[in-house]
Order: C-alpha cells, then sequence, then structure tokens
C-alpha cells in the first residue's frame, strides 16, 4: 500500500512539475510587432518576411504561428507574404500566436492605385491651349476603402522625350508642368503614391507647344495648294 501511495505521489508530482513547467514557459513567452501597421503594395511581385517585424523572447521565432483575420488577400510561405492583386484596397491583422495564445497582433494593409491624371489642357491636336508653356490636368484624389474623405496625391512623375531635344524627367508637387521650350512633347505623368494609395497608371500625353511656321508665296493650281515654310 505504502508502495503505491508513493507511486500515485510521484505520477502526481511529475504531472504537476510538467504543467507548472508548461505555465512558466508561456508566462516567459513574449512577442512584440516592430510597427502597429504594415503597408504593402498589390503590384509588388516582392515577398515580405514578417520575421523582420517580429521580436521574441523566450521563445524562438520558429516557435511562433502567425495568423491572420484574412489570409485571402496573401500568398503565404512560412512567415512570408506577398499581397495578391486581388487585395488592393483591403487589410488585415496578424497575430503572433503561441500555443494557441496570441502574444501580439500588427494590422497590415493593402494599398490600392492612385486614379490616373486627365483632362490635360491640350486640343483634339495636342496643341497646348495657352501660350504659357504650362501643361495641366486635374489634382488626382481618391477614395481608399472606406475614408469619407479623399487623399490626394502630393507628386506626379513626368518623363517622356522633348522631340529632338532630351529626355525629359522630373517630379513635380503641382498638377501642372512647365515645358521647358517650345516643340513636340510625347509624356507620361503619374500620380505618385501617399498614404494607404499606391502609383497611379501613367497618363500619355501628346503636346505640341510654339508656333506654326509662316506660309510663303501660297499658290493654288489644279485643284492643289502648296507653300513655302518660313525657315
Amino acid at each position: 500500500m505504502k508502495k503505491l501511495k508513493v507511486v500515485i505521489l510521484s505520477l502526481f508530482s511529475l504531472v504537476l512539475g510538467t504543467v507548472l513547467c508548461a505555465c512558466c514557459n508561456f508566462k516567459d513567452a513574449k512577442a512584440s510587432f516592430s510597427q502597429a501597421e504594415l503597408t504593402l503594395s498589390a503590384n509588388s511581385t516582392q515577398e515580405v518576411d514578417l520575421d523582420d517585424y517580429l521580436s521574441v523572447e523566450g521563445i524562438g521565432k520558429a516557435n511562433v504561428d502567425l495568423k491572420f483575420s484574412d489570409s485571402s488577400l496573401f500568398s503565404v510561405t512560412g512567415h512570408k507574404i506577398k499581397a495578391l492583386p486581388t487585395a488592393a484596397g483591403q487589410s488585415s491583422f496578424v497575430y503572433a500566436m503561441y500555443r494557441n495564445n496570441s502574444l501580439a497582433s500588427m494590422k497590415i494593409v493593402v494599398t490600392s492605385p492612385f486614379e490616373k491624371p486627365q483632362n490635360f489642357n491640350v486640343d483634339a491636336n495636342g496643341i497646348l491651349l495657352t501660350d504659357d508653356g504650362i501643361l495641366t490636368w486635374d489634382a488626382v484624389s481618391t477614395f481608399y476603402a472606406n475614408e469619407k474623405t479623399p487623399t490626394v496625391a502630393k507628386q506626379y512623375s513626368i518623363s517622356g522625350q522633348w522631340l529632338e531635344h532630351e529626355d525629359i524627367s522630373a517630379v513635380v508637387s503641382t498638377n501642372s508642368y512647365q515645358l521647358p521650350g517650345v516643340g513636340q512633347f510625347n509624356l507620361k505623368i503619374k500620380a505618385l503614391a501617399n498614404g494607404h494609395l499606391d502609383d497611379s497608371a501613367e497618363a500619355e500625353v501628346d503636346v505640341f507647344y510654339g508656333y506654326m511656321p509662316a506660309a510663303l508665296n501660297l499658290t493654288f493650281e489644279n485643284g492643289v495648294l502648296s507653300w513655302e515654310d518660313d525657315t
């Protein structure tokens, strides 16, 4: 009987020790993310390693399971994720889990693109409608998800060519661009990322700015009008 009691007490001590040890291990396990919110682009093909934002104490990062409130937004490989194109404008929380307990969380926001610039001050033939050499377009603003006020683009990228002169590459902080001279321009203009809004698609615009050369020695013969350029 004494031996049976000893065995029972030994088993009880072993179970109690195991439970207490587990409790101690969980109590010592800590985790945190380095920021409250992480922004990803739906247009990016690069994976993001969430371990770069995760800190742990008392356990290894390999012991942490990452769970998402909406995993359908991402392609997930281990602790690496990539936002899917269909995730634009949506968000999810990621939870650092250890033994089915959440130790930390971080919000992941997937950007959506700005609308592209439009309504340039050129006519149907691409001729600039003003004589000051300033190309303008409507200011770009776009609503993100459930925002009550739109996010406004703060910068625009201009690239392209000034034909027979030079390549164009500039960033402006207004919805206008001073053409560097007279001539023909083939330009691409886009709104640059701001907040939860990503770069817009490029708007292509052909612009002619300057004057048409005077025509000399006009002649009209056999139904054909001809002239000499003033060059």
